[in-house]
């Protein structure tokens, strides 16, 4: 109960300042910070959250595999492409798309919920392992979430037995000890081999540095006092930010962080706020844009092949 009353309470002063910034904020003085930023720099951006969503796919496609589950580059792109839809309409970031690649992984490669679950676990362990290492850079705390991941890999036989002890006779209980054992014995299949995790690791790496990059070119436009590992670890924060389950596709919590976060860097006001609007319409909304394009001419394309 407290953590609902918590939630809306963070949903309360979001919106208050949603509200506050539209009657009190120099719009004008937006559109001129907006308009400082180059067109050939927009396009870079775009070019590099093309390359992003890339990686990523071919991440949860490495994964995939790994897991035995007979899945195509182009089908783990469509998949992920409704799952980038949902996260739209969700609260919070990879709040609901996260489900929704589960089901669709289980229905496309033909495989049990439980073992579809246990791919996109395994994902969010690299991911987000890969996220707190690169996000110590900036905040020091966030290690501490690095080294939780770690202590998966290490004791997945203990965790293992600890769940074997005693079977649950709950359905949902049953249901989320057979997606744990899955799990696990995912990792223990990793764990023999190294050089797999490596560059599952190294992969994920390379996606959230390329997060700074963009960061870091976009500021150095409008806000040149703010270095490389400054701009990082404010996009890093924000991101964190709009994973928050507050409101549909992380909208307010990532703006607001992002924008208070570059005024504490003494960024003018209107220059933090176009920075953190055009940031997100590039790393978000484009995506999700294309995402729906993509997603209706696939879908289009199946009913012409099969009419019936």
């Amino acid at each position: 109960m407290k953590l609902r009353y918590i939630k809306w309470a963070v949903a309360a002063a979001v919106l208050a300042l949603l509200i506050f910034v539209v009657f009190r904020f120099d719009w004008w003085a937006l559109v001129h910070s907006l308009g400082r930023v180059p067109a050939q720099t927009v396009v870079l951006l775009l070019v590099l959250q093309v390359a992003t969503q890339l990686l990523v796919n071919l991440q949860w496609w490495q994964v995939a595999r790994h897991a035995k589950v007979p899945l195509s580059y182009g089908k783990m792109l469509y998949i992920n492409c409704q799952g980038t839809i949902v996260d739209a309409i969700t609260p919070g970031v990879k709040f609901g798309g996260e489900v929704t690649r589960a089901v669709r992984i289980s229905q496309a490669g033909e495989c049990s919920h439980t073992q579809a679950a246990s791919v996109v676990a395994v994902q969010k362990l690299f991911s987000l392992g890969a996220l707190f290492l690169v996000g110590a850079v900036y905040v020091p705390l966030l290690a501490a979430g690095f080294l939780c991941i770690c202590v998966v890999f290490v004791v997945p036989k203990h965790m293992m037995a600890l769940l074997q002890r005693k079977k649950s006779r709950f359905n949902w209980a049953a249901k989320l000890q057979a997606f744990l054992l899955e799990f696990l014995l995912h990792v223990i299949v990793m764990r023999k081999q190294p050089l797999t995790c490596i560059r599952f690791f190294a992969l994920a790496a390379i996606i959230w540095l390329i997060y700074p990059l963009k960061m870091y070119i976009l500021t150095a436009q409008v806000a040149p006092c703010v270095g490389l590992i400054r701009a990082g670890g404010v996009a890093i924060v924000s991101y964190m930010v709009a994973m928050i389950p507050v409101f549909p596709g992380g909208l307010g919590g990532f703006e607001g962080a992002m924008t208070g976060l570059l005024v504490y860097e003494g960024v003018y006001a209107p220059d933090a706020f176009a920075v953190a609007v055009l940031f997100r319409a590039v790393t978000f909304w484009f995506v999700v844009g294309v995402s729906v394009v993509g997603v209706a001419y696939l879908s289009l394309q199946a009913k012409r092949s099969n009419p019936e």
